[in-house]
């Protein structure tokens, strides 16, 4: 079994430079905080590169939040090499030159160095990352943005029973988590991503998926934590939103049930708190779900061709973000056997994508030559906190065996597929883990509407 992983995954995760350096104060960090918490104004002067041009527009749309602008302090941006200003004033440091290339603030009576180069500026964020203040115009743009999304996806399950109801619930829930919590945090392995994001926002450009996303959705609103907190806010109620689309057709109010279960966990909860490399994957990962539990089967090519077009553009898109689920189109084409020319035109367009991918994006075939010590205690995390679905898949299935039920094929059987690989590859690599929650959550769902008497 190993050695058809090694063959058939894609190890690496979708994982950004981060810089191994920290970022540090001159003198010392109470002298900064007293800048931010007084009344002067400020100015800032970038140098004449890209980065801390952009790093510049960064930090004069965050200080703008909490001071106004004006000529009391000079915050100069970038390094010696590039800012023609702070290598005329460096001076006033008393440091040597090179370290206006490292992530540091330096304080120097009015005058204020905020250095590094184009690999670490970045981590100057830190910071700010306590300072949150919404302006008005994002307040209305986050209010707006839940309205419009509760409103689609209560008419649109309204439609099938008590699913709308169920739905406005989830979203008063999701209203509550969101007005009694603090703005998301950026993790570490976030920065990066904050960092090209701005520069994208200012200069526009190719980059990564990922950084276009983010730095439209910068350019949108604004180069900050904030904004990027109400990205991460309206992904987790997508998040919460398809996952109503998990659970069957006739069923739908049942995505209460499995949005319970899965923000029922701790550990799970624990990957959407933080801005991080966790939240875009999850939410395509439902997404996928959703288009592949809820095929049609339309004799119609069109809406075939559609359907499966969409599959397989989200398949790439998983790909891209998490290559292990180059396992994924294999467990649809088991479970679901028949319509072998839908099944080929799947296999052949996900396929182009991922090359594409990979040609996009070189990755590695490894995989650990030791079970890692944390894989065995990802996995009991999961089944300790997942007690309640394990119970159900258990008693569920003797209710199937009583039953005379043996389906081996469709929805039920795709998801124990995905379950059952997904939970040893988990024990190689624990970063599967917030998946897993999902799989192990929808899969007693569909066995229970399974069940359920048909009216």
């Amino acid at each position: 079994m190993r050695k058809l992983l090694t063959l058939m995954l894609l190890l690496m995760f979708f994982i950004p430079l981060v810089s191994a350096q920290d970022m540090s104060y001159y003198p010392d960090r109470d002298a900064f905080n007293h800048f931010l918490n007084s009344g002067s104004s400020y100015t800032v002067i970038p140098g004449t590169s890209k980065f801390s041009v952009s790093w510049a527009h960064y930090i004069d749309s965050k200080l703008s939040r909490f001071k106004k602008k004006g000529t009391d302090v000079t915050v100069l941006v970038g390094n010696v090499r590039e800012n023609p200003e702070m290598k005329k004033l460096w001076h006033l440091t008393n440091l040597s030159p090179e370290k206006s290339l490292e992530p540091m603030v330096i304080v120097a009576g009015r005058y204020i160095f905020i250095t590094g180069r184009e690999d670490n500026i970045y981590l100057t964020e830190k910071a700010f990352s306590g300072m949150y203040r919404f302006t008005p115009r994002e307040k209305w743009i986050e209010i707006l943005i839940f309205l419009l999304i509760v409103i689609i996806f209560a008419y649109a399950l309204g439609r099938s029973g008590y699913s709308g109801i169920f739905y406005l619930i989830s979203a008063f829930l999701f209203a509550v988590w969101m007005v009694n919590s603090r703005p998301f945090p950026l993790s570490p392995d976030a920065l990066p991503l904050f960092g090209r994001s701005v520069e994208f926002a200012y200069f526009g450009g190719l980059s990564a998926p990922s950084v276009m996303l983010v730095g439209s959705w910068f350019k949108l609103l604004s180069p900050t934590e904030e904004a990027f907190s109400i990205l991460q806010a309206t992904c987790i109620l997508l998040i919460i939103s398809f996952l109503y689309y998990l659970a069957p057709k006739r069923h739908r109010e049942y995505g209460f049930i499995l949005s319970g279960l899965v923000f029922a966990s701790p550990t799970f909860r624990s990957y959407l708190t933080t801005i991080n490399a966790y939240s875009l994957p999850i939410l395509i990962f439902i997404l996928t779900l959703a288009v592949a539990l809820n095929f049609t089967f339309d004799p119609q090519r069109l809406t075939a061709f559609c359907e499966t077009l969409l599959l397989a553009l989200l398949t790439v898109a998983l790909v891209y973000f998490v290559p292990w689920f180059l396992f994924l189109p294999a467990a649809f084409i088991m479970a679901f056997p028949k319509r072998y020319v839908r099944n080929y035109i799947y296999l052949l367009l996900s396929g182009i994508g991922i090359l594409a991918v990979y040609v996009y994006s070189p990755f590695s075939l490894s995989l650990p030559v030791q079970l890692p010590a944390d894989g065995v205690s990802a996995l009991m995390t999961l089944f300790k906190e997942s007690a309640i679905q394990l119970v159900l898949i258990i008693y569920l299935s003797i209710g199937f065996i009583r039953g005379g039920i043996r389906k081996t094929k469709g929805q039920i059987p795709f998801l124990v597929i995905l379950l059952v690989i997904y939970l040893y590859i988990t024990l190689w690599n624990p970063r599967l883990l917030p998946f897993d929650y999902i799989l192990i959550s929808a899969l007693p769902v569909r066995m229970l509407s399974r069940l359920t008497p048909q009216t």
